[in-house]
């Protein structure tokens, strides 16, 4: 009879056991234990996704590069709740973003792989940058509030937080070795790892092009198609994590049916018959 591994795509791998039962239950719950992580962490990957869109969507818009302080003093003020909010869902959201897409280089099985390193790399820049642009945030939220020196700290945040904007884009694409670490694997299908590849070239190129045109807050041209590319790989993550949940939601839909069925089926026996039966005594 085939275990419950030989129908279930789990993407598990293991050493074969003596006894067919005893691996087939264990594969079944090492499958179930890969697959409750994965889950949480495609629901980490939408949590962060929006958190991301969020904390970019309620940052009001900024006064000039360069503005006098008092202009400072008067915005910071004025949006200092809204301020706080955007550097908390910022910092959160790509923690919980980033935790998906290594999830992802984990169940293709390419953790050993130059993209699957590239990937971890790439994700190690984001975090770093992210926290750079919400200390700023909270830096620019928390000056006036101080007061004294700190006016001048919010100025100068407010400068390297306008740079950090562009940082995001000119550090590695996370998406670009993403893509390559996902060739081959089932994880999702093929159109994924294509367009992960396609959104992380485009990611560099308007990278370089922000650096140049690109206005504070993402204003301007260049700030709106850069705006238009983040909603894209937010898209894509979104549309992965919620591929990640059905597909993993089938499989433990497929292996629990299958212990059900091995249970109702009951145990075989070396002579043949089902164990805990009592063969009738031959009448006199």
């Amino acid at each position: 009879m085939p275990t419950v591994d030989e129908h279930t795509d789990t993407g598990l791998t293991g050493p074969p056991a003596t006894d067919g039962r005893t691996r087939s239950g264990a594969r079944s719950v090492a499958a179930s234990g890969e697959i409750a992580w994965a889950r949480w962490a495609a629901i980490g990957g939408i949590t962060g996704a929006l958190a991301l869109g969020a904390s970019f969507g309620i940052v009001p818009k900024p006064p000039a590069v360069g503005a006098p302080t008092a202009v400072m003093d008067a915005y910071a003020r004025a949006h200092h709740d809204v301020l706080l909010w955007a550097a908390w869902l910022e910092g959160s959201g790509t923690l919980l973003y980033v935790t998906f897409l290594l999830s992802l280089v984990h169940l293709a099985g390419a953790n050993r792989r130059l993209s699957g390193t590239l990937t971890l790399l790439a994700a190690a820049a984001v975090l770093g940058i992210s926290l750079v642009y919400d200390v700023c945030l909270i830096a620019i939220a928390q000056g006036p509030a101080l007061g004294g020196p700190q006016l001048t700290t919010s100025s100068i945040a407010y400068g390297i937080w306008a740079g950090s904007e562009h940082a995001f884009l000119t550090a590695p694409a996370i998406l670009l070795p993403l893509g390559f670490a996902l060739r081959g694997s089932t994880v999702l299908p093929r159109g994924f790892s294509k367009s992960a590849i396609a959104l992380g070239c485009i990611s560099e190129a308007l990278g370089l092009v922000g650096l140049f045109y690109a206005r504070p807050n993402n204003g301007g041209a260049a700030g709106n198609a850069i705006n238009v590319l983040v909603g894209a790989e937010v898209l894509w993550v979104l549309a992965a994590a919620g591929y990640t949940l059905r597909r993993h939601a089938r499989q433990q839909s497929e292996i629990t049916e299958l212990a059900s069925t091995r249970t109702g089926l009951g145990t075989s026996s070396p002579y043949g018959r089902t164990a805990g039966t009592t063969r009738p005594m031959p009448e006199p």
